[in-house]
C-alpha cells in the first residue's frame, strides 16, 4: 500500500498504517473471536476484551512498531518475512499467555 524507495517517510506511513489501522481492530477481535471458540458467553467475551485490549494494543506497539521499522527500513526484502515470522512467534506466546489469563 505504501510502494516505493525504503524512505524514513515511507517507513512511517507503513508503521502508521499497521499499527494505527489494523492493530487496535485485529488484537481485540482475534481475542474476542478465540474466547468464543473457547465457549466463553458473548457477555463473558465483552467483559474480557475491554479488560484486556488495552494492555494488548500497547504491547502489541511496543514490539511490532520497532520490529517493523527495522523490517522495511533495514531488513533486505528476501528476508522481511522471516524476520516477521520470528518476532511473530514472540507474540504468540504473548498473545497465549494474555488468553488463558483468568479476569
Amino acid at each position: 500500500l505504501v510502494p516505493g524507495k525504503t524512505t524514513a517517510i515511507r517507513v512511517a506511513k507503513r508503521l502508521a498504517l499497521d499499527q494505527f489501522g489494523f492493530a487496535p481492530l485485529f488484537c481485540p477481535s482475534f481475542m474476542g473471536l478465540l474466547w468464543l471458540l473457547e465457549g466463553y458467553s458473548m457477555t463473558d467475551v465483552g467483559y474480557k476484551v475491554v479488560a484486556v485490549a488495552p494492555d494488548i494494543i500497547v504491547a502489541n506497539w511496543v514490539l511490532w512498531i520497532p520490529a517493523m521499522a527495522i523490517n522495511f527500513s533495514v531488513i533486505p526484502l528476501k528476508f522481511q518475512v522471516l524476520y516477521g515470522n520470528v518476532i511473530a512467534l514472540l507474540w504468540n506466546v504473548y498473545i497465549s499467555y494474555m488468553s488463558s489469563k483468568e479476569g
